[in-house]
């Protein structure tokens, strides 16, 4: 798996250095949520059922584990990230060697008309099968990306999974693939 560890390129690498030094010394995830939660308080920009999200900056999120199926998330986005689909995901920057976090891009939050209005295709039909319907390239691409990883295309058709990064829609939350659906969610495919 490629670590793309671009986060000291940045020049406006504003926020502490130290932070993944700090968050891999850490013994549990009990740990390191607290220190999370005490260092970024005011940066916490979202909370799931496996995964805390906090903005570290303008350019970054960290996004922290609390329990397997966040692990098992994080490792999923670490890995897709290093792929040719590039383009339209929050690429991961770098990562916990366990997984318990990643960093990536950060990607404005925006409303699912939006994204729809900037794909020119409504994601919640990403699943249709109509004969008479054109897909744009962009539409194939997405399809592609979620094929190719066994992605569960409902997860993706959620608007807390998309933003905006560089005035393009892409998807941020990519790591619900159909396996860990299966193995935490107990989901029936």
């Amino acid at each position: 798996m490629k670590r793309y560890n671009k986060l000291y390129e940045y020049s406006d690498f504003d926020f502490f250095p130290d932070l993944i030094e700090t968050l891999s010394s850490k013994s549990s995830i009990k740990k390191r949520l607290a220190y999370l939660d005490i260092r970024f308080k005011k940066a916490k920009i979202g909370t799931g059922s496996s995964r805390k999200v906090y903005q570290l900056n303008k350019d970054f999120v960290l996004k922290l584990a609390y329990n397997k199926k966040g692990l098992a998330q994080n490792k999923n986005e670490a890995m897709i990230s290093s792929s040719k689909f590039s383009d339209i995901i929050a690429t991961v920057i770098d990562y916990g060697k366990d997984f318990s976090f990643i960093i990536q891009e950060y990607a404005k939050p925006v409303s699912m008309t939006e994204i729809n209005k900037l794909l020119k295709f409504n994601v919640r039909g990403l699943s249709r099968e109509d004969e008479d319907y054109k897909e744009s390239h962009l539409e194939k691409r997405i399809k592609a990306f979620i094929k190719k990883f066994d992605l569960d295309i409902y997860a993706i058709a959620y608007e807390s999974s998309w933003g905006i990064k560089k005035g393009k829609p892409v998807i941020i939350d990519f790591g619900f693939t159909r396996e860990v659906g299966r193995k935490y969610y107990d989901t029936d495919y």
